[in-house]
């Protein structure tokens, strides 16, 4: 299971949005059976990244997580995002975050 949160002060339409997150969807897809994706834009203000419009994103991924697997989908996201007119060459993070099967719970149920 990864759950992905991305962050941009890129400013998107709601169409453009739904794109994006479709294609980073498919992307994850490849990695894991049980995923969910989030995008959430912020306003200009509320970012340092001015003007670059930086794109991170937290990953939350068992700590058990190959590395070459995790390089694999930085990789895969960075070349996603490179896919996206929004995006183009501008940077993208990418933050790992670990939980244990013991630390989460999906429809109330460790």
């Amino acid at each position: 299971m990864a759950t992905i949160l991305g962050f941009t002060s890129q400013k998107m339409s709601p169409v453009e949005k739904e794109k994006a997150v479709a294609k980073f969807s498919d992307a994850i897809s490849t990695f894991y059976q049980h995923y969910s994706v989030y995008l959430k834009t912020l306003d200009q203000v509320c970012s340092t990244d001015l003007p670059d419009c930086n794109l991170l994103f937290d990953i939350y991924v068992p700590p058990a997580t190959p590395t070459e697997k995790k390089q694999l989908l930085v990789e895969t996201l960075c070349s996603t995002a490179r896919s996206i007119p929004q995006f183009g060459e501008k940077p993208v993070t990418t933050l790992f975050k670990y939980h244990e099967d013991s630390a989460c719970g999906v429809d109330g149920k460790m």
